[in-house]
């Protein structure tokens, strides 16, 4: 038992402070005239260390034991952890858990921890043949930065057992296998590994690389402009297109040009804190401007957002790009102090992000509407109807929705009760007009 080897209080003859921090062991040990002896540590016994320091998860002392010097003790812990890393992984797929959300709830850990989850990650898919993983996960491991980079022979843990740093890693390595135990079920929204079909359907218009490459340069430019005005007009444009491309993209699958799954989908996006609940709002309102839904799962820190695949996407793209810029709109902002010299940043900041999400939505949804009244117009003097169209798409997103979550709750938004940051936060939305006219042509 590791834990016998720590003596209980009473064995100290002097009542003096524990003895590791004396520099004389044999006048505080009474009847020891020694430290008290390690246990011996067997390559075979590692796995039921692992076990207990898992279960434990303490992580300090009791991992630095863990780490050990011997060479064939460092080994046998390594494969320990990763034959208990690969068992919760292939649970995890089954279960409906995809790397993006593994990852962010690893890195709520530490930075070791999800540096272990990546690997782990790799190595796991790639024990299944390619085409049976779905291109997500590999899109999502890329977009993680993470790869293979220990040879084919070795592991990702085995191949770091010299390192000089190996308690860190051992203690990132049960770090991680604690995160990842026991997660329960959630939505499975894609095949697990090893379950994904090569796709027999015929191609549907999905969505055009080319419109999505303009929003994406369309965003990039309001990120990066120092004119508050200059930046709505391009978020302006970008909305118009994106709305413009799901109404082509309605009109195309009426006409018999979908493919036969061309139906709506789910993706997860991540919130980090702080201020989990604007973001929410913020995604929500996009969401909306853009036919989707959106469900917040608090505590796994993600959304939900359900529509069509052009649709997702945009609302992807739209939301990172507002998110970056109501953040610079934060960090302009500074703090603040109230009277009495307390803190009031928080309050400000809630009530910013709120209005800034709040005055966002009005907007998109204005070159929305604006744009699907143009279409429609476009659509009748063609002789065809695009708002039944239009709200069919609805209807079968809102059947989808309720079928992947059939119980769902409302929440009350935070409360906002910083007049200055409501203020601010409407401002950094709505400085410049928004519409899809000559400027935003120019």
């Amino acid at each position: 038992d590791p834990d016998e080897w720590w003596p209980d209080e009473d064995t100290w003859a002097d009542g003096g402070p524990e003895p590791w921090a004396r520099d004389d062991w044999s006048h505080h040990w009474g009847h020891y005239d020694a430290p008290p002896p390690q246990p011996v540590k067997r390559p075979e016994d590692a796995p039921n260390w692992v076990a207990r320091a898992v279960q434990r998860s303490t992580g300090g002392i009791r991992c630095h034991q863990l780490a050990g010097e011997d060479p064939l003790w460092r080994r046998a812990v390594a494969e320990s952890l990763e034959n208990l890393l690969a068992g919760s992984l292939a649970l995890l797929w089954d279960l409906g858990w995809q790397p993006d959300d593994l990852h962010r709830l690893a890195r709520k850990r530490s930075k070791m921890a999800a540096r272990v989850v990546r690997d782990a990650m790799v190595a796991d898919l790639e024990g299944y043949p390619r085409a049976a993983v779905d291109q997500r996960y590999w899109d999502q491991l890329e977009a993680l930065g993470a790869e293979r980079w220990w040879p084919a022979e070795s592991g990702h843990l085995r191949e770091q057992i010299d390192e000089r740093d190996w308690d860190q890693i051992v203690d990132g390595a049960v770090a991680a296998v604690a995160v990842l135990t026991g997660l329960p079920r959630i939505e499975q929204h894609w095949p697990p590994p090893g379950q994904a079909l090569p796709r027999t359907s015929k191609a549907g218009p999905g969505v055009d690389q080319r419109i999505l490459t303009r929003v994406q340069s369309l965003l990039a430019k309001a990120e990066s402009t120092s004119f508050e005005a200059e930046a709505e007009s391009f978020i302006a444009a970008a909305q118009t297109l994106m709305a413009r491309h799901s109404i082509d993209q309605a009109l195309l699958a009426a006409a018999g040009g979908g493919a036969a799954d061309d139906g709506p989908q789910a993706v997860r996006i991540g919130l980090d804190n702080p201020y989990e609940q604007a973001k929410a709002m913020l995604l929500g309102v996009i969401a909306d401007a853009n036919n989707c839904r959106v469900l917040w799962s608090k505590q796994w820190s993600f959304c939900t957002v359900v529509g069509f695949p052009s649709e997702l996407v945009g609302v992807q793209n739209l939301f990172t790009s507002l998110l970056i810029q109501a953040t610079a709109g934060l960090q302009r902002e500074g703090s603040r102090i109230h009277r009495d010299g307390r803190s009031r940043t928080r309050s400000f900041r809630v009530s910013f992000l709120m209005s800034f999400a709040q005055r966002i939505g009005e907007r998109l949804r204005e070159a929305t509407e604006a744009e699907t009244a143009k279409a429609d117009a476009e659509a009748a003097a063609a002789g065809r109807e695009l708002l039944p169209i239009l709200a069919s798409r609805r209807r079968k997103i809102e059947e989808a929705f309720d079928e992947m979550f059939p119980a769902t709750t409302k929440v009350t938004t935070a409360v906002v009760n910083d007049g200055e940051g409501w203020l601010a936060g409407r401002a950094a939305a709505d400085l410049a007009r928004i519409a899809a006219g000559e400027e935003i042509k120019r």
